[in-house]
């Protein structure tokens, strides 16, 4: 019930398993900053040790990796009122222009999950780019005027990125 201590008389701490953990997660709670400074400290420190962490971790657990990705799928689904064949008709658009050698892809004028806006998977904000220029965007918002929803428009061809 009690951690060795080697430089301890019965080589024993004086404090139970119990208790210890306590104070541990007690100090860490309080000690957050100073925490979390050194994990990141230690993690630059040895990234070939976390980068084989992470891969032993996916080996051992990879349904857990999976439900992550379906669960992040399912988040950035669009919105229930956004018309199915509407998107799907800018991605056949994109898919018929790659199959005619131009690289398009399919983009969000405002990026789904941007440091300052979000925005929406609706085919409002839905645009066509040429794959370099959606690669030099890289989820900042296109220039000029947003979208407005309220306007029926399924597909925007934007013009080149910043």
């Amino acid at each position: 019930m009690f951690y060795r201590k080697a430089s301890a008389r019965d080589g024993l701490q004086s404090h139970c398993n119990d208790c210890q953990r306590h104070r541990i997660a007690v100090w860490k709670r309080d000690n957050r900053d100073r925490v979390a400074k050194r994990l990141a400290q230690w993690r630059a420190d040895n990234k070939d040790a976390v980068r084989g962490q992470n891969a032993r971790w996916g080996a051992a657990f990879p349904h857990v990796i999976q439900a992550n990705r379906a669960a992040r799928r399912r988040a950035q689904r669009s919105m229930p009122w956004a018309r199915g064949r509407d998107l799907a008709l800018a991605y056949r658009l994109a898919d018929g222009l790659r199959r005619a050698g131009v690289p398009a892809v399919v983009d969000h004028w405002l990026p789904l999950r941007g440091r300052t806006v979000c925005g929406l998977h609706v085919p409002a904000n839905l645009c066509l780019l040429h794959e370099s220029d959606n690669l030099r965007k890289a989820a900042k918002q296109l220039p000029g005027e947003p979208p407005a929803v309220s306007r029926p428009r399924v597909v925007r061809f934007c013009r080149p990125g910043p």
